[in-house]
């Protein structure tokens, strides 16, 4: 299949997808854990990163909590839905003058050092099947963020045994696009990110057993954590986090 037919039906599926969420904020203890991270990471208690961007924010479930939080956010997708599904949560909270929407594929520079900081949360691996397309949207999206201004990315790993039973029902009528978690492989991202100008890059396993068993099985979380601490099996976590500094 030729990229563009799956990059449509990637748009055409997450164009369609918005439209059965809330639009109102509804929490849960998946995105929770998430927000824990983004927390940690950004340093929300000190505020020093202002104003952030976030690539393929969809309805924005982080990108309203950073609103929360006194933060400025530019939120960035193709999907007009899911954007105006940002809009109207941030407008619930009457924190849309702190938010900037675009709709854009970052196809061409759009930005350059405007943001302290920016993050990706399971999106790398949608950009493209084609390595120079994925670079340079990426490239696009790094020049947006400030010399010296974080980055942090979360994506799904293909190492991980159970993402084979949660692909059919994930992405149901949109599997191609679940099968590009190949892309996601630890070298594939540090080879692009050292290209487009991130660097001090780590890495932090996130998980096994889905978050989203929390509210109903006990000690999900305690086994979460246990395992990313052990060495090698840690490489089979259900994501890794990626955190870095733009340097160039």
């Amino acid at each position: 299949m030729k990229i563009n037919n799956i990059k449509k039906i990637a748009r055409d599926y997450w164009e369609k997808t918005p439209q059965q969420y809330s639009r109102k904020m509804v929490f849960n203890s998946s995105r929770d854990f998430e927000w824990k991270v983004l927390r940690e990471f950004f340093n929300i208690s000190s505020k020093s990163h202002k104003n952030i961007v976030d690539l393929g924010c969809g309805t924005g479930h982080h990108a309203v909590r950073f609103l929360m939080e006194g933060f400025k956010v530019t939120g960035i997708d193709t999907s007009f839905s899911a954007l105006k599904i940002l809009r109207e949560r941030a407008e619930a909270e009457d924190k849309e003058q702190n938010l900037r929407i675009v709709k854009n594929d970052l196809s061409g520079p759009f930005f350059d050092k405007k943001f302290d900081a920016g993050y990706m949360i399971s999106v790398y691996m949608s950009l493209s099947n084609d390595r120079k397309e994925r670079l340079k949207i990426l490239r696009n999206f790094v020049k947006g963020i400030k010399i010296g201004g974080k980055f942090f990315m979360m994506e799904p790993n293909p190492y991980d045994p159970l993402y084979i039973f949660f692909l059919p029902f994930v992405y149901k009528k949109n599997w191609r696009e679940g099968l590009n978690i190949i892309n996601s492989r630890k070298k594939i991202i540090y080879d692009d990110l050292k290209e487009v100008g991130i660097d001090k890059i780590s890495y932090r396993p996130y998980g096994f057993l889905p978050t989203f068993l929390m509210n109903s099985v006990k000690y999900v979380a305690n086994f979460n954590e246990i395992f990313c601490k052990l060495p090698l099996i840690n490489n089979m976590c259900a994501f890794h986090m990626v955190l870095g500094t733009r340097i160039k």
